[in-house]
């Protein structure tokens, strides 16, 4: 709650409301410690991201301290893809370019 809190001000409740309901939404991306799926649904529906990029360097922690890991990409690509109606190729694609960014810092 109090990374909910940090990072999302008085929308935090929105959020641990999503998990409250779906006990899935409450599950850690993998490799954080923090991060859980209701804050990329929550980045899609609220706060308009369409790319994995957006949601991993700019709408939540995981990409904060480095690349966050392939299985954290895919779990990711796997809750947007869902909310955006994204096929197999789209979701490959996104993660390539998040690997990409990181390929140069």
């Amino acid at each position: 709650m109090r990374h909910l809190a940090r990072s999302y001000g008085s929308s935090c409740s929105m959020i641990a409301d999503m998990a409250r309901v779906d006990a899935k939404m409450g599950e850690l991306i993998p490799g954080s410690s923090e991060v859980i799926r209701a804050e990329v649904v929550h980045a899609v529906r609220r706060e308009c991201a369409f790319h994995l990029a957006d949601v991993v360097l700019r709408r939540t922690d995981l990409g904060t301290l480095g690349h966050p890991g392939r299985a954290a990409l895919t779990a990711c690509a796997d809750i947007m893809g869902a909310e955006l109606n994204w096929d197999a190729a789209t979701k490959r694609r996104e993660i390539e370019a998040v690997e990409k960014r990181y390929q140069f810092v």
